[in-house]
């Protein structure tokens, strides 16, 4: 990305190969000879696969900013709160409370990526926002696909 400093395109050949390559992949795959088709229900997508496919989609695009904005190490040690992001949000949105011993070990991951990101010479704006709105973006699907996989039903 510092040669092709275009983000948004990259993002968009990522999304795109994957889609042919998989649609490929899982068409080898079938060893029964029969296609399967699987049977969703329009609210399955609208309820489920869409917000899990937007999550994706903003991850990748923030992702690929960061990559062209800001080092990757510094990207890695913000990335690092992910656990802090996950913690907070899932007692904002579902209410989960946690142990006191989870947030006493969240102190420690919080002083270790301050003090590496204040020795970072290079700090770019756009980059730090797209690290923090990576980060949330994540945590939200992770929060979400826990909420779903919760549930699911057992087969």
């Amino acid at each position: 990305l510092q040669s092709f400093p275009y983000p948004i395109t990259v993002t968009i050949v990522d999304l795109l190969s994957v889609t042919v390559y998989s649609t490929a992949a899982l068409s080898a795959i079938n060893t029964d000879g029969h296609k399967r088709q699987p049977r969703l229900e329009w609210s399955y997508y609208a309820k489920i696969i869409i917000p899990l496919a937007v999550g994706r989609c903003l991850s990748s695009v923030s992702s690929h900013v960061i990559l062209w904005a800001v080092p990757v190490s510094y990207a890695h040690t913000v990335k690092a709160s992910m656990p802090f992001f996950v913690v907070i949000l899932s007692r904002v949105i579902l209410g989960e409370k946690q142990t006191t011993k989870i947030y006493l070990s969240l102190a420690p991951i919080l002083i270790g990526i301050m003090i590496a990101t204040i020795t970072k010479l290079e700090f770019n704006m756009i980059g730090l926002l797209s690290v923090l709105f990576s980060i949330i973006v994540a945590s939200l699907k992770n929060i979400y696909a826990k909420k779903v996989h919760s549930f699911w039903p057992d087969e």
